[in-house]
């Protein structure tokens, strides 16, 4: 009876461990570098793709800058030869339209072709040394002519209705009359003016 005790006491009791089991957690995964290889490629595939999706919307944000700046560009210059073809038009509402010019006498055209000629070189030296000298006064231009102020003041009354010339008084001295050459032109109005306007000098 007490070897059937025995035996009923072992067969009932705590079971003996498995030294070779081994949990689910910890058990190893074996991969081939193939496999490997593809889980990186998947894991990384988004991150490209929204590299590639940003690097696309820069180029775009690129393109619409460079779009409005020229457009920009164009306005300005557009804008700048509005206010030129106004500024003419305002030119010509305050001044009268000159005469049309007389038949000059050969005399009387060479002392203006003189005059011109003096006025261009006056221009060349004054950009050379970069000071604002583009004036003649009536008492130079009778040294160059030597003519007498009478006859120069007679010549500036014949100059007025010529487009080669823009009377006017001296810069420094109000009371003194100067011969200066016309450049009134619409070119030159709007390109100074798109310099003004980009600060330029």
């Amino acid at each position: 009876m007490s070897k059937i005790a025995n035996a009923s006491i072992k067969a009932f009791g705590p079971a003996a461990p498995q030294v070779d089991f081994v949990q689910s957690s910890e058990q190893l995964i074996t991969f081939t570098i193939g496999q490997l290889q593809d889980l990186i490629t998947n894991a990384i595939q988004p991150l490209q793709d929204e590299v590639r999706d940003l690097k696309a919307t820069v180029a775009r944000q690129d393109e619409k800058i460079a779009t409005l700046e020229s457009t920009q560009e164009q306005e300005i210059t557009r804008l700048c030869l509005d206010i030129a073809y106004d500024r003419q038009r305002i030119t010509k509402l305050e001044i009268p339209e000159p005469e049309p010019p007389k038949e000059y006498s050969p005399k009387v055209a060479s002392h203006l072709d003189e005059i011109v000629k003096a006025l261009i070189d006056r221009e060349n030296q004054s950009k050379l040394s970069g000071q604002k000298w583009d004036y003649m006064a009536f008492w130079e231009v009778e040294q160059l002519l030597d003519l007498s102020h009478r006859r120069i003041s007679q010549l500036a009354d014949i100059a007025r209705n010529d487009p080669r010339f823009a009377l006017g008084w001296h810069p420094r001295k109000k009371n003194m009359k100067v011969f200066r050459l016309n450049h009134f032109d619409l070119g030159f109005i709007a390109h100074e003016l798109h310099k003004e306007m980009n600060g330029e000098k």
